[in-house]
């Protein structure tokens, strides 16, 4: 973490410190530590782990399925209920 993380707003497009009546804005070095906490995390290696662990016909039974053509060639609206809780 960076120091304040748990008191800091954006103001104006300013990182700040403190609340918006007693602050001072971040040096640039802050903003850089705040903007990389923040960015979202690189989801293609998660992606790529899960494609290498795929097996082939993961989930074919449902294309297969003859409620499933039917309702392609029928309808527009498609429901899949998984297991309930119990």
């Amino acid at each position: 973490m960076f120091k304040g993380a748990s008191n800091f707003e954006i103001n104006d497009g300013h990182f700040v410190i403190g609340n918006i009546t007693n602050y001072h804005v971040m040096p640039n070095d802050t903003k850089t530590e705040i903007r990389d906490w923040l960015k979202a995390p690189d989801c293609s290696v998660n992606f790529q782990t899960a494609v290498d662990k795929k097996t082939n016909g993961t989930g074919q039974w449902i294309v297969n399925h003859s409620k499933y053509k039917n309702w392609k060639e029928n309808s527009t609206v498609l429901w899949i209920q998984g297991k309930g809780r119990s």
